[in-house]
């Protein structure tokens, strides 16, 4: 089978002496200011990690290393050199990963204390220490530089588009966060559920304190949609304090509750993926079923980079899904085009009964390869699964690959995929400050904006392709941008 190469991401100490301000997300620049008393050659400190102890790993030592060390507390031997006497001096840590925790080990020669510590997290101070006795350990946690900061993120509802005949709850339980240097008090979680941008469901979980650098699952009761349309779930974390950061407060999705389709996608595939020539099997995504339907159609996303494969037939199957068993219940083919890139629906006749249960609905390889369209709006784990000679039935994440086929599922009618051929927009720029620019309309399209708690903030007919639109005046968050004629988008506007 092709792979994706997936290069993971280690998380690692790093300290780079980079200008104030230019550090990249997850990292804040790091300065420690130390300022002595008169005697400022007594002073020994070392960063370590948190409960490492003075010596062990250290990532640097300061001031009076050659006299005093970690062994020098109360030995008054100290004559000079280290940091000068009542003089405020800065050591740059450079940017370093949110989460990482460390102790400064201060030691002071004559033993009565004297230096005191500011942990300045991009210029702000986030924690002071004032040395006093013999020896001292300060312990620190790198955050962001604002105090109470949560932040909030949740899975996407596994399908992209449900019939209503299937209709389930469509919210997912969230972790809220605590980044900021405080402790958050009364956190909670809502979340708000409009229909075609009417608000329609609100509900709050219940209440924790939350302390810094920690988080915390989220649930709330579930909301299941009784009627078609376009449902949009947003997840707002709250607590006691005022928020330093709300950038990082809502997570969002849509859900298209339809008459017919089963959907992982959005109709927007960012690449392509197929079995090699010579290895027949099957890539497939998996459906729940939970009401009696019959299947009238499957859709397949379809590459065809070369050309070479243009007007061959080719098949999908549907499969029921028991324990230890696949059993094919149903096929059907249908040609694939000259497009580099198509979606293709084939019927099946006669209309297959699903029943309540687990299904495969798969694209078949035979004597050619076939390419099949990778979609990321939703992944789902346990959701898209292969197979070959050699390969018996397995997900994709068992292979190393978190990916999602573009697969449809057609129930009740036997609907040709227009709302899924939708074509999307150019928005630039993305996120935006102050206005963004629209290109792709058709004439006369009217163009709608909602916030994220589905309210309409904005709406206008567009006269031309290209429309500019001014959200200087808006608040800062995420909006839904919908069109009669092109798939919805999102809007940051920071």
């Amino acid at each position: 089978m092709k792979t994706l190469k997936l290069i993971p991401f280690l998380s690692i100490l790093s300290f780079s002496n980079v200008t104030f301000g230019q550090c990249p997300s997850g990292q804040t620049f790091v300065t420690i200011d130390v300022s002595t008393d008169a005697w400022g050659y007594e002073c020994f400190w070392d960063l370590t990690l948190m409960g490492a102890g003075c010596g062990n790993n250290e990532f640097n030592s300061y001031g009076n290393v050659a006299q005093v060390g970690c062994g020098g507390a109360g030995q008054q031997d100290a004559n000079g050199g280290g940091y000068p006497n009542n003089t405020l001096t800065t050591e740059s840590l450079g940017c370093v990963d949110f989460g990482n925790c460390f102790d400064i080990n201060y030691v002071d020669d004559w033993g009565d204390g004297g230096a005191t510590f500011s942990v300045n997290f991009d210029g702000i101070q986030a924690y002071y220490f004032g040395g006093t006795g013999t020896g001292n350990v300060f312990s620190f946690c790198v955050t962001t530089n604002t105090e109470f900061d949560a932040s909030i993120s949740a899975n996407h509802f596994q399908y992209t588009k449900i019939p209503i005949s299937q209709s389930q709850n469509i919210l997912q339980s969230g972790t809220i966060s605590s980044d900021g240097y405080g402790d958050l008090t009364n956190v909670f979680m809502n979340v708000s559920v409009s229909k075609n941008g009417t608000q329609v469901y609100t509900v709050n979980s219940s209440t924790q304190n939350l302390a810094s650098g920690l988080d915390a699952p989220f649930s709330t009761a579930g909301f299941v949609p009784t009627e078609t349309g376009l449902y949009t779930v947003t997840y707002f974390a709250d607590m006691t304090e005022d928020d330093g950061n709300l950038s990082n407060n809502y997570y969002s999705y849509t859900v298209d509750v339809t008459d017919s389709i089963f959907a992982r996608d959005n109709g927007a595939s960012y690449g392509i993926i197929g079995i090699g020539t010579g290895e027949p099997g099957y890539l497939a995504n998996r459906f729940t079923i939970l009401n009696p339907i019959q299947l009238s159609s499957i859709s397949v996303f379809l590459g065809n980079t070369t050309g070479s494969i243009s007007n061959n037939p080719f098949e999908v199957e549907v499969f029921v899904v028991n324990p230890g068993l696949v059993t094919s219940i149903a096929t059907a083919s249908g040609t694939v085009s000259s497009s580099a890139y198509q979606w293709h629906t084939v019927d099946l006749s006669p209309y297959p009964t699903l029943v309540p249960g687990e299904y495969l609905v798969a694209l078949k390889e035979t004597n050619y390869e076939q390419e099949v369209g990778l979609n990321e709006a939703v992944f789902t784990p346990n959701t898209s699964f292969v197979t070959w000679t050699s390969q018996p039935w397995a997900n994709t994440e068992s292979l190393g690959l978190d990916v999602n086929f573009m697969i449809r599922l057609n129930v009740n009618e036997n609907a040709e995929i227009s709302e899924n051929s939708l074509t999307e927009l150019s928005i630039f720029p993305n996120p935006t400050k102050n206005t963004i620019t629209v290109n792709g309309l058709l004439p006369n399209e009217t163009i709608q904006l909602f916030d994220n708690l589905g309210k309409e903030v904005f709406s206008i007919i567009s006269s031309s392709s290209i429309q500019t639109i001014d959200l200087t005046e808006f608040a800062n968050g995420i909006y839904l941008l919908k069109t009669e004629n092109h798939m919805n988008s999102k809007i940051i506007k920071q």
